[in-house]
């Protein structure tokens, strides 16, 4: 088969709070795809099309353009992988992985150069944090969603508890120095 040729579906859209970027990114990759000469189908992922996933066999190879859950977090590189589906990007383990900051920095932290950081689970937990800037990001959320930029204590309270509150609780908060 003529490399060119090979029909690419490009999975897009998704679940998360991303969705609309994941919109935007995923117009621009079938852009690109059918200026390159590929076949290209669109699956623009919804909560009511999930079970439609199992059809992707039929491609020769999915572009995951998802952000955020159940797109950078190795849910749907999971769902994948349990059908036989062939996709660009990280495998699920390794995605899960790094879409949990907490775990990721754990890991790595002594094998590459890493801002000072702290997992916070309660606002108890931010005393004695005297480095500012500070940033605040949820360990288990993509992009921007959730970041604050804290110059003093204070700030870095109030933007906990809120951040605290919009996400539910669920998830840790990282406090890290920006370099």
């Amino acid at each position: 088969m003529n490399e060119l040729r090979r029909r690419i579906t490009v999975l897009y859209g998704g679940l998360s709070k991303e969705r609309p970027i994941s919109l935007k990114s995923g117009s621009n990759v079938i852009n690109a795809l059918e200026k390159l000469g590929y076949i290209v189908d669109a699956f623009d992922l919804r909560p009511d099309n999930i079970a439609e996933l199992a059809k992707l066999r039929d491609t020769d190879l999915v572009f995951i353009a998802l952000h955020g859950k159940f797109g950078e977090d190795g849910k749907i590189q999971s769902l994948l992988e349990l059908f036989g589906i062939e996709y660009i990007g990280s495998d699920s383990l390794v995605s899960a992985i790094c879409f949990n900051k907490n775990l990721t920095y754990k890991l790595l932290s002594n094998t590459i150069a890493m801002p000072r950081w702290k997992t916070i689970t309660s606002e108890e937990e931010l005393e004695g944090w005297k480095h500012f800037p500070a940033v605040i990001k949820p360990a288990n959320e993509g992009s921007s969603i959730g970041v604050y930029i804290c110059d003093t204590f204070e700030e870095l309270q109030n933007k906990t508890t809120k951040s605290s509150k919009r996400i539910q609780n669920v998830d840790t908060r990282r406090v890290y120095k920006r370099t």
